[in-house]
């Protein structure tokens, strides 16, 4: 599946290791869901184990293509078991071989990024409270434009609305608020219609 939820382990691991994340300086986005989490389980397990996936596809998405190509991923914090890591790699990453040496290295191409983020933005609707995501800390963290998010939300069939920039009493744009975009999934589902080419005259 998407989160391979059974390669962590039971609750009380997932308590600690969620608890040493919000010790630390991570992601808005893992952080303000840790504070979220669902005391009763297999619920609030269960939703772990999506927020600790997030945590780490965030990491892996951050990563420098030059630096994961020469040093491979690197997790700070609490490492995913290796089966998670395998899964990750698998996924998100592609092969390289290297034409002086013939060795194969796993790098992050653009198609890949893309496809990491589609995939943050399902958990997020995951983990969000009746599928609707304020995008700012995900935007926020991932350094991405409104646009850009919004339009990973329409393929997932979501509703999106923006937010523009809040003002103060003065009419000053406020730093820590940028414009975002709210994205609600509903049923029926709307996906963006695809654009057809003009067809060729023979």
């Amino acid at each position: 599946g998407m989160c391979p939820t059974n390669q962590f382990v039971s609750g009380n691991t997932i308590i600690n290791a969620l608890n040493y994340l919000y010790t630390r300086r991570y992601a808005e986005f893992v952080l303000e869901h840790i504070s979220q989490l669902p005391p009763s389980e297999p619920e609030g397990v269960r939703k772990a184990c999506v927020v600790l996936y997030a945590n780490f596809l965030i990491q892996l998405y951050q990563s420098n293509p030059r630096t994961f190509e020469r040093k491979g991923p690197i997790f700070t914090g609490i490492p995913p078991p290796s089966l998670v890591v395998e899964q990750l790699l698998s996924k998100f990453t592609d092969q390289k071989v290297q034409s002086s040496s013939g060795a194969t290295t796993q790098v992050l191409s653009h198609q890949k990024k893309e496809k990491m983020l589609s995939h943050l933005c399902a958990l997020a609707l995951v983990l969000s409270r009746d599928f609707v995501v304020d995008c700012a800390t995900l935007q926020k963290d991932l350094m991405i434009s409104v646009s850009k998010l919004a339009n990973h939300f329409r393929a997932l069939g979501c509703a999106v609305s923006r937010q523009g920039q809040k003002r103060s009493h003065e009419g000053k744009v406020a730093t820590d608020a940028l414009p975002s975009c709210t994205a609600t999934l509903k049923i029926p589902l709307s996906f963006p219609k695809r654009r057809q080419g003009r067809k060729k005259s023979l």
